[in-house]
């Protein structure tokens, strides 16, 4: 994990905002969600009431946003992580495949 997937952690563990490169944390007192947007793409909504994840690759599953997604999912205490093999989009619990890269879809994440 890097410098700046770091602070996007903390703040997102933390109900915090942070606006840094090309990566922002928001969160609403409001609705108790964190949002991670990456290059003005939401790629992660977390629910602290619920502690319920779920991530998006906005049709880009570049290393950045599997990068940003699979630290996300560290630093929550998530056992699952992704990767990107022949054009598609995996998760290591099972092997799964999530469908091709480019796809648009979310994900939630459970543990």
């Amino acid at each position: 994990m890097n410098k700046l997937e770091n602070k996007i952690t903390q703040a997102l563990k933390t109900r915090g905002v942070i606006n840094q490169a090309n990566t922002a944390v928001e969160y609403s007192v409001a609705t108790e969600i964190s949002k991670v947007y990456l290059h003005g793409n939401q790629i992660a909504e977390y629910n602290h009431e619920k502690q319920e994840l779920k991530v998006n690759f906005c049709g880009y599953a570049t290393n950045t946003t599997r990068n940003r997604i699979n630290a996300i999912c560290e630093a929550l205490g998530y056992q699952q992580w992704f990767n990107i093999r022949g054009g598609e989009l995996h998760k290591n619990v099972g092997n799964e495949k999530l469908g091709k890269v480019g796809d648009d879809a979310w994900i939630t994440i459970t543990d």
